[in-house]
């Protein structure tokens, strides 16, 4: 298993390279995950071995999703994203 962050782990089996978020306790998408994803896919698409991909999350839940205080902190944040920020 290659370490992408704490967050984000690659493994491989095969052809297929299997991208885990592992953000207990419910994999929410807080700073740093989606990164480690684009890093993660990064990588996969960098290895010509690899012909799929699949994103799964650890333990029983998959994404729980982002606060919008979050959401407004990441890269390229909408204004929108940036709006619900202020409401919370």
């Amino acid at each position: 298993m290659t370490v992408t962050s704490n967050l984000v782990q690659i493994s491989k089996d095969g052809e297929i390279a299997v991208i885990t978020i592992n953000n207990p306790p419910v994999n929410a998408l807080s700073p740093g995950v989606p990164e480690g994803i684009a890093e993660a896919i990064d990588s996969i698409a960098a290895d010509n071995q690899v012909k799929a991909a699949v994103l799964i999350g650890a333990g029983k839940t998959f994404v729980a999703g982002a606060t919008s205080r979050n959401l407004a902190k990441s890269p390229g944040a909408s204004g929108a994203a940036r709006g619900l920020s202020s409401c919370s």
